[in-house]
């Protein structure tokens, strides 16, 4: 389970899904930008590898905004992590190039 208050998790999977989840740590650790790792076992709870594996295939990656009591009334998260995510998505397409690959493996 993620914490609150400490940053985005980045999704890691057993079999990783390639530069696009591989240029987020990077990108958070060079413009501090605080982040969590969150252990997704053998398949992300979410539409990712579906995505990347299914036809020709599109380079995905995964971002959680930690929360609690998700799909409920009471949800709670932290505005913190929210600002932390969209720091990092910035900070991640600022150093897309044309040069990165993103074929997926």
């Amino acid at each position: 389970m993620n914490k609150l208050a400490t940053g985005d998790a980045l999704g890691r999977e057993r079999k990783p899904i390639p530069q696009s989840s591989r240029c987020f740590g990077p990108a958070a650790e060079e413009e501090n930008i605080p982040f969590q790792i969150q252990s997704l076992g053998s398949s992300s709870p979410t539409d990712a590898r579906a995505i990347q594996e299914t036809r020709g295939g599109v380079a995905s990656g995964v971002l959680s905004v930690p929360v609690r009591y998700m799909h409920t009334p009471p949800e709670v998260l932290c505005l913190d992590d929210v600002q932390a995510t969209v720091d990092l998505v910035c900070a991640y397409c600022r150093r897309l190039t044309p040069e990165l690959d993103f074929t997926p493996e």
